[in-house]
């Protein structure tokens, strides 16, 4: 059975070094461990594999007797080729530190070449060995380097199986890929990781990746610098196989100059160059002849042929078409040639001549009577046509009509069609992205709904208003979220002019813009309540189910807009005084390292001065918070539960944020400042490292030169809890969280116009999640901070109006804890909360039950057991029944009861150990007047600096009581109102009951 790491930090004295031990040959590798501890005032016991095969000897046992603060396995070449390594895991199983190994990895290769096989095996065998010791030590950290190329000696690098090749003057080129880096560049890499906490990580560390036929140029070069002569390369294949081992993380790091690495492998003098026998060389007084082409029969190309000598035909005029030469010309003369009468016709001229002659006046009267007859039938004909020609004007007049009216109307259909289309693209962006900018696809948007509003309002002047509305709902509806995103663009442009004239980046002053953002903001209100309105018009039955679902999560986008732009139109009051237009202000910023868990966000670690004067940040200071604590010398008397808990009977800055309330905590921190620095301040601003975090992802990294690192958005944790640790074996000049605090706000009145709108995006998010708290000296001003929820006092609730129109019952829990343990025990705790609700008509039970895990696997500061004083913040009128932990009752008397600002609260202390759960529950109950008809509401306030923490709320009620109204969504079976949630934020839930 494994022990659980020990607390050895505590057991030292602060005069004692801390003990590492390192197992390793001596080679450049172990030199530089040993090194880079010793430089950090580390004590350095190195060991060999042999010493660990006997631990029966009184060095070995004297050794076994010593605790370290780490211990380092070094596993060079040797290593991989010895059998009996398991007395050594035997050893390090047995112990509680935390254990990292540094180990080569060869790239694997899957090849049947006999050159490759030395190689192959290796790389097999050394991922076999690691594998193991996977299976032995999980909870070691490995470190990884690939393919090194004087790991531990110049003797046994990754290109040694080549050697005796080249000196032979036959260098074996291969088509796979491998990373080669020298143990130097390895090392500078790696070195930070030597101190980094973590339990059973896997980092492998590689350089640029190269082919082999890469470095055989290299090599190749460096050969012909030295011998003057060639290498015969022969070419073999390889395939690169997937690995076997899983990592944490993959570093990627840039390739040094190899030449100086790939020529030490070569002997000093010229070696004696023979070729194998399996290898011809080419023979130098071999003069290769010029290739002759090859006598390639010519292929004829018909068609060609043909074309040619249509061509030439043309020319020479050979070629017409079917029409004679004449009429040909007067074609393209525009000539009109004379008819030509054809005998036939000169016969009939000659034959009618005759006739007239014989029959004379009765030839002319039959003709007279066969011209009337024909202008009859001329006259019948003419009328028929005519009657014809009108059947087909009105026909046409009426296919016309008809056509022209189903154009115009597929007219409005299509654009019905494209405007709702477009419209419903439009909302589901909106609707999965809030914040994304759409404002040229609603520019189109707009243009659709006028024209679809233009038509609809001409059709319905023919067919009367009543007709076509959900068309013309639509139409509005469209010009209304076109007109929506062009103020929210010009509210963003001038919110992000106003921040930059705050911060100096531009000139100008800031009343006129200020002026302008609140008009445009006003408008916007207005605009979202009209298409707010247009939704609801609406008809359910025109669109799909899905369609209206999408509707419905769209107007609570909308809802929520609403509720940013009255923010935004409450802060116009207190703006002018907020930055200083009257006279000068100073605000302080308090940063609150959460991972030592404090009532107001976590232990206080600086504290930032901002001065403030007409509208623009004039200066800032930063103060560590021991800075503050040398420079306080009066004598102030803490609260009981602090000194019960705490042990404190002086009441210092760092404790400052011991109330619960942040009204009450920031005028503590406003009387501490003036007391140390001499200086009173207009405000407080409470900040954590969430708050932190979240600038940095806006923002981009910060530079810290003083420590050698950079930190961003995703390592600022691990980097804090970091330098936690090394704070008992290093000291810095400059003190790491208040640097950083220096540099974030730096980087923020240097911020980048592109990147404005998403810190103030991020300041906002803090704001309503309870990680960034404000306070103000002013009263008015505070009232309208306290309005907006940023005050961060203790709240009771209120109902809202869909509970409020019957008797409501507000309720409400505010969980707060305090990390009383001097350590940073709050990075390793995971929590989880549930409310059971018994609601009668006379009282309201509850049972509060807080689930809490140590994940730490170290009981080293600045981890180790969580000591927590917990205080559950309930209404005036609750009575306590029962606290259990791990369900054994808790006596009475060690439990702490008071009332502060119109809440009880109970206070509890309970411990967690490394690596175990505590199951905290309390009971108590409240009486409630009968009434025939009742509304519940329960509000449960979130504590700044805990995360998101899952929240299960169970309301059951009495058989009398049947709920009519549940909100938000719950889920409903057997009587149990379950409401499954994560309290990023304040949470309230409602109940109307029959």
């Amino acid at each position: 059975m494994k022990k659980l790491p020990m607390s050895f930090f505590i057991t030292e004295t602060t005069d004692e070094k801390p003990k590492v031990l390192l197992i390793s040959a001596a080679h450049v590798l172990a030199q530089k461990v040993e090194r880079f501890f010793r430089e950090k005032d580390f004590e350095v016991t190195r060991q060999e594999l042999g010493f660990f095969i006997n631990l029966t000897e009184p060095k070995a046992k004297q050794l076994s007797g010593t605790q370290f603060y780490k211990i380092i396995l070094i596993l060079e070449e040797d290593f991989f080729q010895v059998k009996n390594w398991e007395h050594l895991f035997q050893f390090l199983q047995q112990r509680p530190e935390q254990l990292i190994l540094i180990a080569q990895l060869l790239t694997a290769l899957d090849t049947k070449e006999p050159l490759l096989r030395e190689w192959q095996e290796r790389a097999a065998l050394q991922r076999k060995v690691c594998l193991d010791i996977q299976k032995w030590l999980p909870q070691l950290t490995f470190i990884y380097g690939q393919d090194l190329l004087n790991f531990p000696s110049e003797e046994k690098n990754i290109l040694s199986f080549v050697k005796s090749e080249i000196e032979r003057g036959v260098l074996p080129t291969a088509s796979f890929a491998f990373y080669p880096q020298t143990v130097e560049q390895f090392f500078d890499e790696t070195q930070n990781y030597l101190l980094f906490p973590g339990f059973g990580q896997k980092f492998l560390f590689q350089a640029k990746k190269k082919t082999f036929a890469e470095v055989s140029t290299v090599i190749s070069t460096a050969y012909q610098e030295r011998f003057g002569s060639q290498l015969m390369k022969i070419e073999l294949l390889g395939q690169e196989t997937p690995e076997e081992l899983h990592f944490t993380e993959v570093f990627k790091n840039k390739t040094k100059n190899f030449h100086d690495s790939f020529t030490q492998m070569f002997p000093q003098t010229r070696p004696n160059v023979t070729v194998p026998h399996k290898i011809t060389l080419p023979d130098e007084s071999f003069v290769p002849t010029h290739p002759v082409p090859l006598n390639i029969p010519y292929i004829e190309n018909r068609l060609k042929k043909y074309e040619k000598k249509m061509e030439e035909l043309a020319k020479k005029d050979q070629f017409h078409p079917y029409w004679s030469r004449a009429s040909r010309r007067a074609t393209v003369t525009g000539q009109i040639l004379p008819r030509k009468i054809s005998k036939e016709n000169k016969y009939e001229q000659q034959i009618e001549k005759e006739i007239h002659r014989l029959f004379g006046e009765q030839r002319v009267q039959q003709k007279i009577v066969r011209t009337k007859v024909k202008a009859k039938q001329k006259i019948r004909t003419q009328r028929k046509n005519k009657n014809r020609e009108k059947f087909f004007h009105s026909v046409s007049a009426i296919l016309g009509v008809t056509l022209g009216i189903g154009f115009f109307w597929g007219t409005f259909a299509l654009t019905n069609k494209l405007t709702t289309d477009q419209l419903f693209h439009i909302v589901q962006s909106q609707v999965a992205d809030p914040e994304k900018n759409i404002k040229e696809e609603t520019s189109s948007l707009g243009r659709l709904g006028q024209f679809l509003n233009f038509q609809t309002a001409a059709y319905q002047f023919f067919i009367g208003s009543d007709h076509l509305q959900t068309q013309r709902n639509v139409a509005n509806l469209a010009m209304e979220v076109h007109q929506s995103e062009e103020l929210r663009s010009g509210v963003h442009q001038l919110t992000g002019q106003a921040f930059s004239q705050f911060i100096g980046q531009q000139t100008g002053d800031i009343n006129p813009t200020l002026d302008a953002l609140g008009q445009r903001v006003g408008e916007l209100y207005q605009n979202l309540s009209l298409a707010q309105e247009q939704m609801k018009e609406l008809s359910s039955d025109y669109f799909s189910e899905d369609q209206l679902q999408l509707l419905d999560k769209y107007d609570e986008v909308l809802q929520d807009r609403r509720k940013n732009v009255i923010v935004g139109d409450q802060l116009k009051q207190v703006f002018p005084s907020l930055l200083g237009m009257d006279h000068k202000k100073v605000y302080a910023v308090m940063l609150q390292n959460n991972q030592e868990l404090r009532p107001t966000g976590g232990f206080l670690q600086a504290v930032a001065l901002i001065t403030v004067e007409k509208g623009v940040i004039v200066d800032y200071q930063v103060f560590d918070i021991a800075t503050l604590d040398k420079m306080f010398t009066g004598q102030l008397i803490p609260p009981s539960d602090m000194q019960s808990y705490l042990g404190e009977k002086n009441w210092l800055p760092r404790d400052a944020n011991w109330q619960p309330g942040f009204p009450d905590t920031a005028r503590q921190v406003e009387w501490f400042v003036e007391k140390s620095l001499g200086k009173k301040t207009d405000g407080v601003v409470a900040m954590n490292l969430y708050t932190l975090r979240d600038l940095l992802q806006a923002l981009g990294p910060v530079s810290l030169p003083e420590y050698n690192e950079v930190v961003n958005d995703r390592n600022i944790f691990e980097r804090v809890q970091f330098h936690s640790e090394i704070q008992l074996v290093q000291s810095a000049k400059t003190d790491y969280m208040s640097l950083l605090l220096n540099k974030v706000l730096a980087q923020v009145i240097t911020v980048q116009s592109d990147k404005e709108d998403q810190l103030l995006s991020q300041l906002y998010t803090n704001l309503r999640q309870d990680q960034l708290l404000m306070y103000l000296n002013d009263p008015a001003q505070n009232v309208v901070i306290a309005t907006l929820g940023w005050s961060g006092d203790v709240v009771t609730p209120q109902c809202p109006s869909p509970f409020s129109d019957v008797f409501c019952g507000a309720d409400s829990a505010f969980q707060v804890e305090s990390n009383v343990g001097a350590n940073k025990a709050n990075y390793s705790i995971e929590r989880s909360m549930k409310q059971s609700i018994f609601i009668t008509p006379t009282s309201v039970k509850h049972q509060r039950t807080i689930t809490f895990k140590n994940t730490s696997f170290s009981a080293a500061w600045p981890l180790g057991s969580y000591k927590n004083y917990l205080r559950l913040y309930v209404p005036e009128n609750a009575v306590l029944e029962q606290v259990q932990v791990d369900n054994q009752t808790v006596p009475m008397s060690s439990i702490i009861t008071k009332t502060e600002n119109g809440k009880k609260f109970f206070g509890v202390y309970v411990e967690v150990p490394i690596q175990q759960s505590k199951v905290l529950a309390l009971t108590y109950s409240e009486p409630i007047q009968q009434k025939d008809q009742l509304s519940y509401v329960f509000f449960a306030q979130k504590q700044p600096g805990t995360g998101s923490d899952p929240l299960l709320i169970e309301i059951q009620a009495d058989p009398s009581l049947h709920p009519k109204i549940i909100a938000p969504q719950a889920v409903v079976k057997d009587g149990t109102i379950r409401f499954s949630l994560n309290q990023d934020k304040n949470v309230l839930v409602g109940v109307k009951f029959n």
